[in-house]
This record gives structure tokens, sequence and C-alpha cells, in this order.
């Protein structure tokens, strides 16, 4: 009885083979190639999250967020993905008047654009920011370290 059903299924997995053929290994082989590269992307995002929970994730310096108002409409829709290309505090001292940036504002990461530039008693610049969509600039200032990208 055992022999029989270990001959059917062994029948089966034979057919199974045919049927596939070398189309179905190939197609295997391809999927696995193109989902590889998501699975990494993301156990590194996961892993980046676990390690530093009060930074967002961040792979190869590229930080993906969501925008969440609408304060930069029409240029950043609510519910886009951005994707922020991070920069050090040197290269956030030098950005210049129309620049759009991400940075960090208490808690919460704010993507708006540099409408001015103001200096710090102790010569650093001083970002005066406004998302597109606001009437008014913000009312805190940005210092090059709060600059994500």
């Amino acid at each position: 009885m055992d022999t029989e059903t270990a001959k059917h299924t062994a029948q089966k997995r034979g057919r199974a083979k045919r049927r596939y053929g070398k189309a179905g290994t190939i197609v295997g082989i391809v999927l696995c190639v193109l989902l590889l590269p998501f699975v990494i992307v993301n156990m590194t995002l996961m892993v980046h999250t676990m390690l530093h929970p009060e930074l967002p994730p961040n792979f190869l310096g590229y930080t993906p967020l969501v925008v969440e108002s609408g304060s930069m409409s029409p240029f950043f829709e609510t519910d886009s993905l951005v994707i922020v290309h991070n920069i050090g505090e040197e290269e956030a001292a030098a950005l210049e008047t129309g620049t759009v940036i991400c940075f960090k504002s208490g808690s919460v990461y704010v993507t708006h654009r540099i409408v001015g530039t103001e200096t710090s008693e102790d010569g650093q610049p001083l970002y005066v920011t406004q998302g597109d969509a606001n009437n008014t600039p913000d009312t805190q200032r940005v210092a090059p370290e709060q600059v994500l990208g």
C-alpha cells in the first residue's frame, strides 16, 4: 500500500515537471531575480529601523517618506512617496533659496522649500522654510543639523 502510494506520488511529480518543463524553471528563476532586490531593500530598512528607531529608515543614503499633508501641493500631493537624498551637515550648511528640503521639526520630518536664509549668532545659516501651498513662512528656523536631505 505504501509502495503504491509512493509510486503514484512520483508519477504525479514527473507529470508536473514535464508539464511546466524548462519554461517553468526559467519563470521561477526570473521571478527570484526580480524579487530578490526588493526583499534585500525591505530587510535593510527593517533592520535600520530596529537599530535606530529615532531616525527614518534609509537605504544607500536615500530615505523613503510619505507626504502627510497638502502643504507642498501641487509639488507633492498628500500620500505621495518622496525619496530623500540624505546629506551631511556640511552640505546642509550650503543650501540655496528655492531648494526643497526635508528636516526634523520636533518628532516629525517636514518637507518644505527654503524661501530665505538668516544667520545665527554663531554665524551658521538658519533657513526660513515654507510649504508651497502655505501663505506664510514657517515660524521656526531650520539649522543645518536638522536637515535630512
